[in-house]
């Protein structure tokens, strides 16, 4: 098995935005594309996709990103964990998900799953992350804002709460 090098961290010293007074924070941006996979079918278009959502959020809107490719389940957990060293109260998160996912219905409930390039078919779920683990990663984060686009299958499970708007 491969083991993926996690990408370094996203740089902590992004400026914060100001306009008329009025501090908006810092902008960052975790951008990940799985395509290449171990176990399951490729994927043909989550690098493009990853390299045309990086560069727009780069050059129009000024996000600090980070890439990762190809990303096991470690390097993914990795990554949702060091935003927890980089991330202020005001600060503004995007996370963006581009692979494989998958859900598991168990008694009455359906999970949904990112799938890692590590991943093992179905029903073999050894290491999917889950989306509850996720969300679980990302209500801990210092930010004030935070917008999760996922563009796997199964993204609709991300929340079931009438609360939380997810678009998937």
């Amino acid at each position: 098995a491969v083991t993926a090098i996690a990408p370094p961290p996203l740089d902590p010293v992004a400026e914060a935005r100001q306009f008329q007074g009025m501090d908006f924070g810092r902008y960052y941006a975790l951008v990940i594309g799985n395509q290449d996979y171990q176990q399951l079918t490729d994927l043909q278009t989550p690098r493009a996709d990853v390299d045309r959502a990086s560069r727009l959020l780069k050059a129009k809107y000024g996000f600090t990103v980070q890439v990762v490719n190809d990303a096991d389940d470690v390097t993914m957990l990795q990554a949702l964990n060091d935003l927890n060293a980089v991330l202020r109260p005001n600060d503004n998160l995007l996370i963006y998900y581009a692979g494989h996912g998958t859900r598991l219905t168990a008694k009455r409930a359906e999970i949904g799953y990112w799938l890692p390039v590590n991943a093992q078919p179905p029903p073999t779920d050894t290491f999917w992350l889950p989306n509850e683990q996720v969300i679980a990663h990302l209500s801990r984060l210092p930010a004030k804002r935070v917008l999760m686009v996922s563009d796997s299958c199964f993204a609709g499970l991300l929340s079931s709460d009438p609360g939380v708007n997810m678009f998937g």
